[in-house]
């Protein structure tokens, strides 16, 4: 019995764990200003983002919005992966939860 327990304790542990790391939001550093990342747009004043964006060439606007969503994408796969961990946690102890009521209730 404490061994089941023990796992249901676990794996609900691991699923707000998972589930905690996935909403606090991290900002990676960049190596360069982008245009389009938030944290370096709120460092310009609107006149000042508007003339970049007005003299950035259209070629380099789109490698840095490609560069971004590659960003975006890599971000999005980590936490959907820490979305399943949580999501399997979760299983694992509600199945156990399930378990011991019902052996709880056979005796």
């Amino acid at each position: 019995m404490f061994l089941d327990s023990s796992i249901i304790a676990i794996s609900l542990i691991g699923a707000i764990y998972y589930s905690l790391v996935v909403i606090i939001p991290r900002t990676p550093s960049g190596s360069y200003a982008s245009l389009f990342y938030f944290e370096d747009i709120k460092s310009l004043r609107n006149n000042d983002f508007y003339e970049k964006l007005k003299t950035t060439s259209d070629e380099d606007l789109l490698i840095d919005f490609s560069k971004q969503v590659n960003q975006l994408a890599i971000i999005c796969s980590k936490k959907m992966n820490k979305v399943k961990k949580a999501y399997s946690c979760l299983m694992v102890a509600i199945i156990g939860i399930i378990i011991i009521v019902l052996i709880n209730f056979i005796k």
